[in-house]
C-alpha cells in the first residue's frame, strides 16, 4: 500500500472534506435535532505559523452546539520546527491512537 503524501495527510487531520455535525439555529426547534439543518465546520487540526517564533503550533478544533449556533474549543498539540514536522508527528500520534485503542 502506498503512503498518502503530505498533502494528503495534512488534509485528512484538518478533516477538510468532513461534513460538522448539525447544529440548533435560533429559530429552530431546540428539541428536534432531526429538524435542524444547518453544519457545523469539521473538527480538526489546525496549523498555524506563529511569526514571533517562527514556528508551527499545533492545536485540535473541535466544534460543538450551543444556544444559538455552534462554538468550538482548541486543544494545544504541540509547536514543531516546520509544517512537514508538525504533520508527520501528528500523523503518527493518530495512527498509533488507532492501533492502540
Amino acid at each position: 500500500m502506498e503512503q498518502p503524501t503530505y498533502k494528503e495527510k495534512k488534509e485528512f487531520l484538518e478533516n477538510k472534506m468532513g461534513l460538522g455535525q448539525v447544529f440548533y439555529k435560533i429559530n429552530e426547534d431546540p428539541n428536534d435535532p432531526t429538524k435542524w439543518e444547518e453544519r457545523m465546520p469539521s473538527n480538526g487540526y489546525r496549523f498555524y505559523l506563529n511569526h514571533e517564533t517562527n514556528k508551527v503550533d499545533v492545536v485540535f478544533e473541535e466544534y460543538f452546539n450551543c444556544y444559538d449556533g455552534w462554538d468550538s474549543t482548541l486543544y494545544e498539540c504541540g509547536t514543531y520546527e516546520s509544517k512537514e514536522e508538525a504533520v508527520e508527528a501528528v500523523w503518527l500520534k493518530e495512527h498509533n491512537k488507532m492501533y492502540t485503542a
